[in-house]
């Protein structure tokens, strides 16, 4: 008897844990995936799961799933990325929630002060 589940198996387990994940998630998701991941065991199938430029979403996730989230620093085109990053296992099925969102850029404070010379 083969107790390596199939390929159809492993694809039907992780639909069920995608529909789980996104029941459980108090922040909507932006994309859910059935895929492999560099990420995932070798030959499983899991769920990706993309809160677009959404860290407070991704944050939220990992609060209510139990997991820590990760942050790593990145950048595209010179300008300062952060991706933040949850990962864990659900019934057997791994899966990874994550985002990528610009860091923000300090804004110097305007000058609210009447130019000289301007009556007010």
């Amino acid at each position: 008897m083969n107790s390596h589940p199939s390929q159809r198996e492993r694809l039907m387990a992780a639909l069920s844990a995608a529909e789980n994940l996104v029941a459980q998630s108090p922040a909507e998701p932006y994309t859910v995936d059935i895929t492999h991941h560099s990420a995932f065991p070798a030959d499983a199938v899991g769920v990706q799961i993309f809160f677009r430029q959404d860290p407070g979403g991704v944050r939220e996730f990992a609060a209510v799933m139990g997991v820590e989230p990760v942050e790593m620093a990145s950048e595209f085109g010179g300008r300062p990325l952060v991706d933040t990053v949850a990962s864990g296992d659900l019934d057997g099925v791994p899966y990874l929630a994550w985002t990528r969102a610009y860091k923000a850029a300090e804004v110097p404070a305007l000058d609210t002060a009447p130019a000289s010379g301007v009556a007010a």
